[in-house]
C-alpha cells in the first residue's frame, strides 16, 4: 500500500521520498554499526583488559617461581656452605693456626669477597686483653702491619666491644688496597662480624668486597660464625692441653706415655660432632673431679707468672693468707705476705727456675707467715713453659708436713735429752737415733709422694678413689687395683668395700662415708686398720672429703688413703725402746739409792 502511494505520487516527491527513506536507512545502519563497533570495541577492552591480567598473573606466577627458585637456590647454597664447612672444621683440629687459614680462604672464596681476616681475642693478661690477627687472605700491607687491636679501637675493636655486625658501604679509596699482578685497587663494601659465645665476644670475621655481599649470605655468615667460634674456643683448649702435655712429657717417662693416651682421647673424640658432644660431657665430669680436688685437697697447689705472682690458687691455701677469698690472691706475691728476707729468697729461686727451665721436686721448707703462723712444707716448683716453648711462669705443690716435722723434732729433742744419760745408755740411744733416721726417711718419702699425689692417678702409689652417693667405687688411681689383686683398675667400679674388706672395716668405712654425705664435713686423716678378705692387714691414714657438681650438691664422696703401716711399726718399736730407757733410768735410780745407803753405812 505503501508502495501504490509512492507510485502514485509525483516524481519530486518520489525523489525526496527516496532521499527520505535512503536517510532513514543509512541512520539505521549507522546506529546499528556504531552500536556494533561499541559492542566490538568493549569485548576488545574486555580482552585486552582480561589479557593483561593474564599477564600480571603470569608476571606474579613468574615472580613467584623466581622467588621460589631464589630461596631454594639460597637454602641449598646455605646448606651446602654449611656442610662444606662442617668438613673443614672437623679437620685441622689441632692447628688453630691451619684451621683459622683453612676458614677464612674458604669463607672469601664461598661468598664471593675479595679480602678477609679472623681475629681472636687473646686473654692471656686478663690485665691486656686484645685482638690478634689468626689468618687473613688477600692481606694489605697495612694489615700485615697492624697485626692487633684492642677493644673499641677501629672497626675491629669496635664490632667486638659492641658485639654487633658492621657494614659499610663505598669505602674511601685509600681505606685498603687488594692487588695483584697486573695493578691494585680498593674494595668498596666491608663486612664486620662478632665471633661470641654465651653473649662474650671471642674474636671479629672481617671481608672486603667490591660487590655489596647479599643479606643472605650475611645471614649465613652470621650463623657459620657461631660454629667457628664453637670449634676454636674447643681448638684452643686441645692447643692449651697438648702444650701442657708437651711439658709433662719433658719431666717424666711415665707422665709422656699418660700425657700420650690423653692427646690420642682428646683427638679420638673430634672426629664428629656427636662424639665431640660426648667429650665435652667428659670433660665436664672429669672438670668437675679436679674442682672437687682442688677445692678438698688439703695439698697447697699453684701457678704462678713470670713476676712471681699468684694467678691461681687451691682452695686449701685460703687459711695461710689474711684474706677472705682466693680471688684476693691473684696479683699478689710472697711479698704481700712473707717476711722480707723469705719472700726475697723465694723469689730468687723461682726466677731461678724460669731461667734455668728446671725446677726441684720435695724440698723441705720451713716458714713463718706473717700472721705468726709457723709450718713446715714440702715443697715442688718446676716451671711452666708455652707451646712456643717460652716459659711462662711456675707452678708449685706444696705438702703440709708441720706435723710430721714436729714430730721429727720431738723425737731430736728428746734424743739430746738421752744423749746426757750414763755412759751405758749410749748402745739404746744410738739405736733410738737410728730408729729416729729411719722414721724421718720413711716420713719424707711419705711426705714426697703426697706432694705428687696430684699428678695423673696412674701414676699415684697411694689410694686415690672416688665414690657415688652409694659409696660403689666410679673411679680409683692404678695402685688400687695391685692392692685389691685385679687386673686392672676398672673392676673397681661399681663395686664397695664390702667386696674388698672384711665387715670390721667395710661397715665404719661405710658409715663414715654416709656421715660425710649427710654433713657435708671432711674426714681429715683418720687412723684405720684395714683387714682385707684374704687375711692381709695394714694401717692407713685416711682423707676423705664430700664430692660434689657443679651445683654444689653432694653427688658422692672421694678420698685419699695413705700407707702407714711401716711408720706405726717404727713407733712402736719407738715406744718399747723409751720403755727400755725409762726402766733402764729407774734401775740407775734405785741403784743410786742403793750406793747413797752403803755410803752412809760406811760413814758410819
Amino acid at each position: 500500500m505503501i508502495i501504490n502511494t509512492i507510485i502514485n505520487l509525483p516524481s519530486s516527491l518520489i525523489i525526496l521520498a527516496t532521499i527520505v527513506v535512503s536517510f532513514y536507512v543509512n541512520q539505521r545502519l549507522k546506529l546499528r554499526y556504531e552500536l556494533k563497533r561499541e559492542q566490538l570495541q568493549k569485548k576488545l577492552h574486555n580482552s585486552e583488559k582480561e589479557l593483561a591480567d593474564q599477564e600480571e598473573r603470569i608476571k606474579e606466577q613468574q615472580s613467584a617461581i623466581q622467588k621460589k627458585e631464589e630461596k631454594e637456590y639460597e637454602y641449598k647454597w646455605h646448606n651446602e656452605g654449611l656442610a662444606r664447612f662442617s668438613d673443614i672444621l672437623s679437620k685441622e683440629k689441632d692447628n688453630l693456626e691451619k684451621l683459622s687459614q683453612r676458614i677464612i680462604t674458604n669463607l672469601v672464596e664461598y661468598v664471593g669477597a675479595n679480602q678477609g681476616n679472623i681475629f681472636l681475642a687473646n686473654d692471656n693478661d686478663e690485665g691486656d686483653v686484645f685482638l690478634e690477627s689468626a689468618a687473613s687472605y688477600a692481606p694489605a700491607p697495612e694489615t700485615l702491619a697492624k697485626k692487633r687491636f684492642y677493644p673499641g679501637e677501629g672497626q675491629v675493636g669496635i664490632c667486638f666491644k659492641e658485639r654487633k655486625q658492621i657494614v659499610i658501604n663505598n669505602l674511601p679509596e685509600d681505606y685498603t688496597r687488594i692487588g695483584s699482578g697486573l695493578g691494585e685497587t680498593s674494595p668498596k663494601h666491608l663486612l664486620l662480624i662478632p665471633l661470641q659465645q654465651d653473649g662474650e665476644a671471642q674474636g671479629v670475621i672481617e671481608l672486603a668486597s667490591f660487590n655489596e655481599l647479599e643479606n643472605y649470605k650475611i645471614r649465613f655468615i652470621e650463623k657459620l660464625a657461631e660454629n667457628i667460634i664453637s670449634v676454636i674456643i674447643t681448638t684452643r683448649a686441645n692447643d692449651k692441653t697438648n702444650r701442657l702435655l708437651e711439658e709433662s712429657k719433658r719431666q717424666s717417662e711415665e707422665l709422656r706415655s699418660a700425657e700420650e693416651e690423653l692427646r690420642q682421647n682428646l683427638e679420638e673424640m673430634q672426629a664428629t660432632h656427636d662424639e665431640l658432644q660426648r667429650q665435652k660431657v667428659e670433660l665436664e665430669k672429669e672438670k668437675a673431679l679436679m674442682d672437687a680436688m682442688m677445692n678438698y685437697l688439703p695439698d697447697y697447689i699453684y701457678f704462678k707468672d713470670t713476676d712471681c705472682k699468684f694467678v691461681r690458687i687451691s682452695q686449701s691455701m685460703l687459711k695461710l693468707f689474711p684474706v677472705d677469698k682466693l680471688d684476693d690472691m691473684i696479683g699478689k706475691s710472697d711479698f704481700d705476705f712473707q717476711p722480707k728476707d723469705i719472700a726475697q729468697k723465694y723469689y730468687n729461686d723461682e726466677q731461678k727456675i724460669m731461667k734455668d727451665r728446671k725446677g726441684f721436686i720435695d724440698d723441705i721448707q720451713h716458714e713463718i707467715m706473717k700472721n705468726g703462723v709457723e709450718q713446715w712444707v714440702s715443697t715442688t716448683k718446676l716451671p711452666l713453659i708455652n707451646k712456643e716453648g717460652k716459659v711462662i711462669g711456675l707452678f708449685g705443690i706444696t705438702k703440709d708436713i708441720t706435723k710430721l716435722k714436729k714430730a721429727e723434732l720431738d723425737a731430736l729433742e728428746q734424743s739430746e735429752e738421752m744423749k746426757a744419760q750414763e755412759e751405758m745408755m749410749k748402745v739404746n740411744i744410738e739405736e733410738m737415733k737410728a730408729t729416729q733416721e729411719e722414721l724421718q726417711r720413711q716420713q719424707e718419702e711419705l711426705a714426697k709422694e703426697q706432694a705428687l699425689m696430684d699428678t695423673l692417678l696412674k701414676n699415684a702409689k697411694e689410694s686415690i678413689y672416688f665414690k657415688d652417693i652409694d659409696s660403689r667405687f666410679i673411679k680409683a688411681s692404678y695402685s688400687m687395683a695391685e692392692m685389691f689383686k685385679v687386673k686392672n683398675v676398672e673392676e673397681l667400679y661399681g663395686k664397695t668395700d664390702f667386696d674388698f674388706f672384711d665387715e670390721e672395716h667395710a661397715k665404719p668405712a661405710f658409715n663414715d662415708e654416709m656421715r660425710i654425705i649427710r654433713s657435708g664435713k671432711p674426714l681429715i686423716d683418720k687412723l684405720e686398720k684395714e683387714t682385707f678378705t684374704d687375711g692381709r692387714e695394714k694401717w692407713v691414714s685416711t682423707s676423705k672429703m664430700p664430692l660434689r657438681d657443679q651445683d654444689g650438691n653432694i653427688i658422692g664422696t672421694f678420698g685419699i688413703s695413705k700407707n702407714i703401716t711401716n711408720v706405726k711399726e717404727i713407733e712402736k718399736k719407738l715406744m718399747d725402746k723409751e720403755k727400755e730407757v725409762v726402766d733402764l733410768q729407774n734401775t740407775i735410780k734405785s741403784r743410786e739409792k742403793e750406793i747413797k745407803k752403803l755410803k752412809t753405812k760406811l760413814n758410819k
